[in-house]
């Protein structure tokens, strides 16, 4: 994936702010890297995950369940964007921000992976996920069938 060159690493608060940055992006360790839409199989996986975290945490109030796009800032140079994520209701800091992103780590990030995601960034991403606090991370393969749960 390509990143956008700067002079200056970006912080998380500056790549809300520069209208230069893509709609779809990631910010990672200051560098901008835009986040290509995924296939539709892509998005039906997504969304069955939301779904099912959803019958599971709504009714019991166990926090929120939130869908792709939701951006969380991981560090002052770090935003992610995972394909479904769960913040635990104790977790939750208010409203959903208006602008920006959660400024904290969710409790499960669902990274739906794609044909172009390489082992390095996937490795990194739970890097960044655990290093700000995450507590689980779900690697879905679409190719393999698959599931890999970190803790």
């Amino acid at each position: 994936m390509a990143t956008v060159t700067r002079a200056a690493r970006l912080t998380a608060r500056a790549f809300f702010d520069d209208p230069d940055v893509p709609d779809r992006a990631e910010l990672v360790d200051g560098e901008v890297v835009p986040v290509i839409a995924p296939p539709p199989y892509h998005g039906w996986i997504g969304r069955a995950v939301v779904r099912a975290l959803e019958a599971h945490v709504l009714p019991r109030g166990l926090g929120e369940v939130f869908g792709d796009g939701v951006p969380y800032e991981l560090g002052e140079h770090t935003v992610r964007v995972p394909d479904a994520s769960f913040i635990r209701a104790e977790r939750v800091p208010g409203p959903p921000p208006r602008r920006h992103a959660w400024r904290l780590a969710p409790d499960l990030a669902v990274e739906v992976l794609s044909p172009s995601d390489t082992h390095t960034v996937v490795r990194r991403k739970l890097a960044d996920y655990f290093g700000a606090g995450g507590a689980l991370v779900w690697l879905i393969d679409p190719e393999a069938w698959g599931v890999e749960v970190h803790t």
